[in-house]
This record gives C-alpha cells, structure tokens and sequence, in this order.
C-alpha cells in the first residue's frame, strides 16, 4: 500500500495515484493566494484531513504554492473539562483527536449579525458512509453521538469562514454527562 508523502503543488491539473499518493493531507497555503477544494486560501491557511482518492482528479488555481503533508489528527485541547471548539472545517478522528461520547453541539458565532447565515454541517462518517449528521439551519438543541472510528466532519462553508468577518465563530461541542 502507498502511503501518503509530503508534496508542494502551485497551480495546475492533478490526479491522485500519480501527482500525489491517495491518503488524508493537511493541506497549507505556503505562498501566494489559491483556490483548492472550493476556498480561496491565503499564506498559512490550512485544510485538515483532507481525503484524497485513488484516481481522484483536482485543481490549484491561483499564484501561490501548497504544502500536502500527511494528515497529523493533532489531538483538540479542551477549551474547559468536556469542551471542545473547532475553529476549522476539516475531518477530525473520534477517540484520536477528540473523545468518544455524547456531545451537545452550538455554533458560536464571533459577530452574530454578519455571521447569521453561515450554517455549518457537523456528522460523523465511518468508511466515507454518513452515520449521524446536524444541520444548523433549525433552531433548538443538537446532539451528537462520537463513537471511536469514527470519522467527525465540520464544514463551516470554508470560502467565507476565512475571510476576516468569520474568523473566529467555532462549533462547540460539550460533552453531555
């Protein structure tokens, strides 16, 4: 089996299997500006845990340059006993970067009014199948079971979460006792 290896791309048209290995990647922004993967990226912005597949086929448009270097699952420091604030969209493992357990999810908004049509999507996925998701478009409380080997996903609309009105809102996720 390959494994995944540390790779720098500018732009142009790749193919997983020959310009890069299949695996997860931390994808880093190290010059220039780029869109990769439906974002516009600056200098050190970074894509967590980004899959890439066996014959899969992606672009680098843009005049900058980006580091793919195998995924690191750094494990999330609690922001307080059982509470875990993600700031940015990516692929995070259960039991390996945040525990396993039943979690109460909120998103913080940093600036409510400019923030309030950003909706994120938090699910959990084993072998890329869908096994629990939340939308943030309804009101109300929302709950999430993360179970080890599981994979947790957050998309925070990655294009705008970057931009300088959303830097800052997080999904929170308490652990419920």
């Amino acid at each position: 089996m390959v494994k995944p290896e540390k790779v720098t791309l500018a732009a142009g048209e790749y193919t997983v299997g020959k310009d890069l290995n299949p695996g997860d990647y931390d994808v880093t922004v190290v010059d220039g500006n780029v869109m990769y993967g439906g974002a516009q990226l600056a200098v050190g912005d970074t894509k967590f845990a980004q899959p890439a597949f066996d014959g899969e086929k992606f672009s680098i448009e843009g005049s900058g340059k980006v580091i793919f270097e195998p995924a690191k699952y750094k494990k999330l420091e609690p922001a307080s006993e059982g509470v875990y604030r993600i700031y940015h969209s990516g692929y995070y493992k259960i039991d390996a970067q945040i525990p396993a357990g039943r979690y109460e999810v909120t998103y913080v908004a940093r600036d409510p009014d400019v923030d309030k049509e950003l909706d994120p999507l938090v699910q959990t996925t084993k072998n890329y199948d869908i096994q629990e998701g939340i939308a943030f478009d309804s009101k109300g409380k929302h709950y999430i079971n993360l179970r080890k080997g599981e994979v947790l996903e957050v998309f925070k609309e990655f294009s705008r979460e970057l931009s300088k009105e959303y830097r800052g809102s997080y999904v929170q996720f308490d652990a419920v006792k």
